[in-house]
């Protein structure tokens, strides 16, 4: 049978201006803190290997969408699987969700020893592929420097990782690869000393694919080629046996949709995949959709009402990684235990998703998230007298620990990025006079920065992200010990 016939031209550039009028562009809902009926989504993307320039917040998911090596190199698999396994013991991560991209040639097994090796490691010995991509599952650490930061899980939580579907693995390190696959993150939680437990059920699929680009790993044609790949998101397709729910809450692809994110600098062209932006709002319709790729959208958060779509790159255009993570709440519904026991139909659907493992569900219905928020540091409150403050301690330490209002409790137990180098003092005296907000605008082209090297310009913002991963860590402890 003949193909039909498409309604959407596969350019980006030809088919945005058809969609535009009638897509949804609005800002997400937005808050600092955090509520007890959550899990926090810490989202990184396009670090290449410059990983070790961040700083992180702490959270319960860790996601990386593609792109955490230059070409694919061991050795920098290798650091990178390190330090998310730092995050994930440091930090108090549950879950570590990762997806490659075009630039993890390795990864792509095919497509490496056809070609891919010999465009561009000819001059240097060739990777073993195989090998390479099993570091990400396999390496695992036997001590942590720093283990009086480590964070022991709460006995009352239990965190289980389910693979449902695709390609991937969970690791024998906990580190969750996924390569068009499907996985279901599950948290059983005591209600009470002597309660029935509640279970949050999150479901993530992962895709490193996104349209062709230069001849890197993952590439597909625009056209059926990427529509192909895209219906493998899974879906509810008969609402008679599913109840028109959704099947993933959480979407992660390498590359963007149309329209989210994908503009490229300085031509102005999109670059987002048309037949994904179509699978995604009109069959899969996730709650959150991460991505990268595209590094000039990089903290482009936008929302059509039902999905909210982020463009989490931390590499800049110029390879720095000084982009800000970025956070987001999945809320979960607050229902009385006496009614959730009382719904019959939830269990069966959990089981049918899970396979049928009815002796892994609790008694209890599982409960999904209902919405997703964006989360601000406290930072963004910050007054030009708590900025002062804070600048003003730099002058006396070589760390940017948190000052100006923070609790001392919460000093220096964030992040994984730490500056060695005194603060530029010629940058303290440009800084002066900004409130939190302005401070967090700070990049390389800002005017107040013009007297600085380029190597301390990336120095004061990084300061800047590491006091903002700070504030997420003070704002949340503050409220989980409130709760």
């Amino acid at each position: 049978s003949k193909t039909a016939q498409r309604e959407l031209p596969c350019d980006p550039d030809r088919a945005w201006p058809l969609v535009k009028n009638k897509q949804i562009m609005n800002r997400p809902k937005v808050h600092i803190g955090c509520s007890a009926n959550k899990q926090r989504i810490v989202c990184v993307s396009d670090t290449h290997g410059r990983h070790r320039g961040i700083s992180l917040p702490r959270g319960d998911i860790l996601i990386h969408c593609g792109d955490f090596t230059d070409t694919g190199q061991a050795k920098q698999v290798k650091d990178f699987t390190k330090w998310l396994l730092e995050a994930k013991t440091q930090l108090g991560f549950s879950h570590v969700v990762v997806i490659a991209g075009n630039h993890d040639i390795t990864f792509h097994e095919q497509y490496y020893l056809e070609r891919g090796g010999a465009n561009f490691h000819k001059h240097t010995n060739k990777e073993n592929p195989m090998e390479t991509k099993r570091i990400l599952t396999t390496l695992t650490l036997e001590s942590i420097e720093n283990e009086k930061e480590e964070v022991m899980p709460m006995n009352d939580v239990i965190n289980e990782a389910v693979f449902i579907s695709g390609g991937g693995e969970i690791g024998q390190n906990g580190i969750i690869y996924l390569e068009d696959g499907l996985v279901e993150l599950r948290q059983t939680r005591q209600q009470a000393m002597m309660g029935p437990a509640s279970q949050h059920v999150t479901t993530i699929y992962g895709s490193p694919y996104q349209p062709e680009f230069c001849d890197w790993a993952f590439n597909l044609d625009r056209g059926e080629p990427c529509k192909l790949k895209w219906d493998e998101i899974p879906s509810c397709t008969d609402p008679s046996s599913c109840n028109n729910e959704r099947v993933v809450d959480v979407l992660l692809t390498h590359g963007p949709p149309l329209g989210r994110g994908d503009i490229l600098h300085p031509s102005g062209n999109r670059s987002g995949c048309v037949d994904l932006l179509t699978r995604v709002q009109n069959h899969v319709k996730p709650l959150f959709h991460a991505f990268g790729h595209i590094h000039e959208g990089s903290g482009e958060v936008t929302s059509d009402g039902v999905t909210t779509f982020a463009n989490a790159s931390t590499c800049n255009f110029h390879y720095q990684s000084i982009n800000a993570v970025l956070v987001f709440d999945l809320m979960f519904p607050e229902v009385a235990q006496e009614d959730v026991l009382s719904d019959k139909s939830c269990a069966s659907d959990v089981n049918d998703r899970s396979g049928g493992g009815g002796d892994t569900v609790p008694s209890s219905c599982p409960l999904r998230p209902q919405e997703v928020v964006q989360v601000q540091s406290s930072l963004h409150e910050w007054s030009v007298v708590q900025v002062s403050d804070w600048l003003q301690s730099l002058e006396t330490t070589e760390n940017s620990e948190v000052s100006g209002g923070a609790s001392e409790s919460h000093k220096g137990k964030t992040a994984l990025a730490h500056r060695s180098n005194p603060f530029p003092q010629l940058a303290i005296k440009s800084l002066q006079g900004l409130s939190g907000n302005e401070l967090m605008m700070i990049h390389p082209l800002t005017d107040r920065l013009d007297e600085l090297s380029l190597k301390d310009k990336i120095e004061v913002i990084r300061a800047i992200r590491h006091l903002e991963a700070q504030l997420f860590q003070s704002v949340q402890s503050v409220d989980a010990t409130s709760s």
